[in-house]
């Protein structure tokens, strides 16, 4: 089966730097600028035997036939124009979001003629469904490897806070927090993931208290899976899920997630 992935959520393109080493751009260092486009990009990995991905961007768009794909999927809208949307609406497209939508006219019609509207949390789903009209949703998490996600058991009493460095990432409420808790708080952005993880593995509180709406948040995810106690908000997603604190049934949920989403692209 051949698919279309529509989607502006791609890799980040090494380019060589005046130091002559090779660097990445995006709001992150390293290969993916954000969630998004590691969820897409761990998705593909997890695709069946037999299936053929063609990535199509809104700056290539013109430069693919539709009819040659079997299934299209649209993972990504934002930088799509309106034009391209309302020709993806035509052909019945599987329609994944990772992040909360702005309204518009081509973006209903897309939702609307989608067989298939699927986001990560019942969180997420609500909002869109507050202003669109898809046939048929589901949800599904991200997939990632569970198993690089470990707890040392030897908690230390800190706090730990990790995101990137921006003003909605709610990184002064969650000092206060800590602060007012009494616990030591550690704050790590921009560094390798290992890193990140092994404070979790490590750190008895992980704290995030963003002040806008993000649909799933694979680090509190990670945090569970790493034995922390979590102190967030509803602005979480994954809080909407049922048992979202059980580790076990967290480790689950996302090591079927694979293949959950292309059973969901089967349909």
């Amino acid at each position: 089966m051949k698919i279309g992935w529509y989607t502006h959520h791609i890799e980040n393109e090494p380019k060589e730097s005046e130091r002559g080493s090779v660097t990445r751009d995006g709001l992150f260092t390293g290969r993916f600028a954000g969630g998004a486009e590691m969820s897409d990009y761990e998705y593909r990995l997890q695709a069946p035997v037999g299936f053929e991905i063609e990535i199509v961007t809104p700056y290539t768009f013109d430069t693919h036939d539709i009819h040659q794909f079997d299934s299209i999927v649209v993972t990504g809208t934002d930088a799509f124009t309106d034009q391209q949307l309302f020709r993806l609406s035509e052909y019945e497209p599987f329609v994944f979001v990772h992040h909360l939508q702005t309204p518009r006219s081509s973006l209903d019609a897309l939702i609307s003629g989608s067989r298939l509207f699927v986001t990560h949390t019942p969180a997420h789903m609500a909002r869109e469904l507050s202003w669109s009209k898809p046939r048929k949703t589901a949800q599904v998490l991200s997939y990632f490897d569970t198993s690089k996600c470990h707890d040392h058991l030897d908690k230390k009493p800190f706090a730990l806070w990790a995101a990137r460095e921006h003003p909605l990432k709610g990184k002064l409420k969650a000092h206060a927090w800590a602060a007012q808790a009494g616990y030591e708080f550690k704050a790590l952005s921009n560094v390798p993931r290992d890193q990140v993880l092994d404070a979790m593995a490590r750190c008895e509180w992980f704290v995030h208290l963003p002040l806008a709406f993000e649909s799933e948040c694979r680090a509190v995810m990670e945090a569970v899976l790493s034995g922390c106690q979590i102190h967030t908000n509803d602005n979480v997603g994954i809080t909407s899920i049922e048992d979202w604190q059980d580790a076990d049934y967290l480790r689950h949920m996302i090591d079927k997630a694979g293949s959950t989403f292309w059973n969901l692209v089967r349909q």
